[in-house]
């Protein structure tokens, strides 16, 4: 079971986050929130740290999360208030190591592997009981098939060519983020970040009308899931096998 959770930080003021939630976080957690200068940068490292404390606390406390913190969105997913699992849980003081290729890992819970990946306003992390990489992408606009003949595969480049034939301008670039972000999901999965040649594998994805996108990575076999839908956004996540996955929304208030 692969859990993903998710922070939208849209309209917070770092100032009032972060004298709010600091010390909530993790002592690494706080240093890098208190050294970022941009506002961006502060919410959504604040924002991946508080991932991490719910995350952490839902899959090893044997009682599991108060099912009472629990409501559901008009989205269907389910989500809690930050400020209510505070009135219930104290914060965990995570620690951790990293991998030959940097990847974190937690601490003494080795068997709790995790992901985490921010991009606009938006925070959001992977976490279960086998490895997986997840990545978000904010849909900015760029010189798309500029960037893509120079990192994709020529497998990547003619899909993406389809898509601009065939569709809209907007939709190839939503396209453009969904490959991109299937990429970055891969080498944080493998554990290899950069040091992995983007070119170096494809990723294959299958659109399939009110379903889910999905897709694959070759000539490794990753599978690759879609599982939140944000407008403006592409979320990645990769795994090994093609695991049962739930998705929880996480609220911070300012």
């Amino acid at each position: 079971m692969i859990t993903v959770f998710y922070a939208d930080t849209a309209g917070a003021e770092a100032s009032e986050l972060v004298a709010k939630y600091l010390d909530s976080i993790d002592a690494q957690h706080r240093a890098k929130v208190t050294a970022y200068k941009p506002v961006r940068s502060k919410n959504l490292s604040l924002a991946a740290a508080i991932l991490l404390q719910v995350g952490v606390r839902a899959l090893t406390d044997p009682e599991g999360l108060d099912n009472d913190l629990f409501s559901t969105g008009d989205d269907g997913i389910a989500f809690l208030n930050y400020d209510d699992f505070l009135l219930l849980y104290e914060p965990l003081k995570l620690t951790y190591d990293t991998g030959e290729y940097g990847k974190p890992s937690l601490r003494g819970l080795n068997d709790l592997p995790f992901s985490i990946s921010h991009s606009g306003t938006v925070a959001a992390l992977s976490i279960g009981d086998e490895e997986s990489g997840m990545d978000v992408q904010y849909h900015r606009p760029a010189n798309y098939m500029r960037i893509a003949e120079r990192f994709f595969t020529e497998e990547e480049v003619s899909f993406l060519r389809a898509a601009r034939s065939k569709t809209s301008e907007e939709h190839a670039l939503h396209v453009f983020h969904d490959l991109w972000s299937a990429k970055e999901a891969f080498v944080k999965y493998t554990g290899e970040g950069l040091f992995r040649p983007f070119d170096d594998f494809s990723a294959q994805l299958r659109y399939t009308p009110g379903a889910p996108l999905q897709g694959v990575i070759e000539p490794d076999g990753a599978s690759l899931l879609y599982p939140i839908e944000i407008p403006d956004y592409s979320f990645s996540l990769c795994t090994k096998n093609e695991p049962d996955v739930r998705v929880l929304r996480v609220v911070v208030n300012a």
